[in-house]
């Protein structure tokens, strides 16, 4: 586990390096260009195994976003405008020794540039900026946003950090992006950060104690993913915007606590709460039950993200809405129940690979269900398939819509039936259906909202014979018209099949066409002359045997 947390932290930072150009020679890197847009840049000492070694002309021309950059201690040359017209550049931190430079490499920049005690070759001015002595903390990267300074980089190996309040008089105010804390058991966050920046302490699947001091206001997107090893959060009163991915993937987790004076939020039995306790925000992922109170009327977007573990869930008639991908990734319910009061379902609900039953209260207003899937009321539109459902799907013929995202992730669907009236398929409809092979369409092709409609499955397509559009928005749809007549055996019942050459087709029988039970009974393949024939044994033994055909 140790050495796997090792490489992830060296390929996140490596993330960044994408942005350069470089060349090689004699084992020692030249920076050539840049071409991101990071407003603090931490330049790496070593990339491709070779220490950077140099900053060519005009690698960083006109980088106007650029506010702080800070320059490795293996750089021992920069060239001739290096950095001209950075008109936003600020600062910039040297960590060792003065390279090698012309008067010109920061033309046209309000830059003051930084430089550690201890070291060698600096005067009052370099590359045409003022210079200053200065000694950053040796386990942090970082860069100023005006008279702040924001953690760009954890370079440290220490397993308990206290991110430092001040750095050489500046304020810490922000927690930048891939910070790469990785290694830390425990991270104290001080009272002067603001912000938390994306995907600042992500991965950090060792973190099992987290200290955020009042001070803090935003958390942003993704800002904790993957914290597995997280049981607890405590937020202090000045947290007032929480991103909903911002803990996604923090199985561990069993309860959030807010200080009760925050005006933004609140909790109650560990789950997180807005402050009037009628939008709950987030179920922490480690719990395995729970029932939604009655006070609540809306579950928010992503609210049991990550609850793996969760086997029961019980939404209360006070909830009218159920956000977005409310129910994501939750792989341990079968089942949930949606009460009458329920007027707004967003898209992929639920997320995840086990539920096999959507049920819908009989009073409901807006929704409904048959044999476990979701519908409107009126049953003209299938919003979601339960993921977890493994069949040979017949939509109902009184669907005229297929919602956006409606299959989306049914990996254990093999085909689907479409009925005449669908006239209409959503975007993302049937993504991520990786087993969904067939897909038969029983009348004219319908509009498609987008082409990743099926995005990622291997399915074919096919049509009736007499049916429009299909060139349009299908093209490589294929023609489905096997036809049977009659053959006439000795003692059994059986058909004659006609349709496209070298084509399998499997015979299925039921006994009900109500609820029809379709089972195969033989696997036939067409002949260069498109022909096959089928007779059953086994037809004396039902007082009802009917016959259909589809593809394997």
């Amino acid at each position: 586990m140790k050495l796997l947390l090792i490489l992830l932290l060296l390929v996140l930072p490596a993330l960044a390096y994408s942005q350069f150009t470089f060349t090689t020679n004699n084992g020692a890197i030249t920076i050539t260009a840049y071409t991101g847009t990071n407003a603090l840049l931490a330049i790496p000492s070593i990339t491709n195994g070779y220490p950077v070694v140099d900053i060519g002309e005009q690698a960083f021309g006109e980088c106007t976003n650029l506010v702080s950059i800070t320059i490795p201690d293996s750089v021992t040359n920069v060239g001739d405008y290096a950095f001209e017209d950075c008109t936003n550049l600020t600062s910039a931190y040297f960590l060792s020794n003065a390279p090698s430079a012309d008067e010109d490499i920061f033309s046209n920049d309000p830059v003051t540039v930084y430089y550690p005690s201890g070291v060698t070759g600096w005067t009052s001015t370099f590359g045409g900026a003022l210079t200053m002595e200065e000694s950053p903390p040796a386990d942090f990267i970082y860069g100023p946003n005006s008279s702040s300074i924001t953690i760009a980089r954890y370079n440290g190996t220490n397993e308990v950090v206290v991110i430092p309040d001040f750095i050489n008089g500046h304020p810490v105010t922000g927690i930048g992006q891939f910070a790469a804390f990785g290694l830390c058991t425990s991270i104290t966050i001080p009272s002067n950060v603001t912000n938390i920046a994306l995907d600042a302490f992500s991965h950090c699947f060792s973190l099992t104690n987290l200290t955020i001091c009042d001070g803090l206001i935003s958390i942003a997107d993704q800002a904790f993913i993957d914290c597995s090893s997280l049981r607890s959060i405590s937020l202090p009163d000045s947290v007032i915007s929480i991103s909903e991915t911002a803990f996604l993937g923090c199985y561990g987790l069993t309860n959030f606590s807010v200080a009760a004076d925050n005006p933004a939020y609140s909790s109650t039995n560990g789950v997180l709460f807005d402050k009037a306790q009628d939008t709950l925000v987030e179920c922490p992922a480690g719990i395995l039950a729970y029932a939604v109170p009655n006070t609540v009327t809306s579950i928010g977007g992503l609210a049991f993200n990550g609850c793996i573990d969760m086997t029961n869930v019980t939404i209360p008639d006070s909830v009218t809405n159920i956000s977005t991908q409310a129910f994501y990734i939750c792989n341990g319910l079968t089942s949930i129940t949606i009460p009458d009061s329920v007027t707004s379902i967003g898209s992929s609900f639920f997320v995840g690979d086990s539920l096999t039953n959507i049920s819908v209260a009989a009073d409901n207003p807006a929704y409904s269900s048959t044999n476990g899937v979701l519908f409107d009321k009126a049953q003209d539109t299938i919003i979601e398939f339960p993921p977890g459902l493994n069949i040979n799907y017949i939509i109902p013929n009184s669907v005229t819509n297929i919602a956006g995202e409606a299959f989306d992730g049914c990996m254990g669907l093999s085909s689907v039936i479409i009925p005449p009236g669908v006239t209409s398929i959503g975007d993302d409809a049937f993504l991520n259906c990786y087993n969904l092979t067939t897909v038969y369409f029983l009348g004219n092709a319908p509009t498609v909202v987008s082409q990743y409609a099926f995005s990622d499955d291997p399915a074919t397509f096919y049509y009736l014979p007499g049916t429009i559009g299909w060139a349009a928005s299908f093209g490589g749809a294929v023609l489905w018209n096997p036809q049977a007549t009659a053959l006439a055996t000795s003692g059994q019942f059986g058909f004659n099949i006609t349709g496209l050459t070298n084509v399998t087709i499997v015979v299925e029988a039921c006994t009900n066409l109500a609820n029809p039970v379709w089972l195969p009974v033989s696997t036939n393949t067409l002949s260069g002359s498109g022909t096959s024939s089928f007779s059953d044994p086994q037809w004396t033994n039902y007082p009802n045997r009917y016959y259909g055909f589809s593809m394997p």
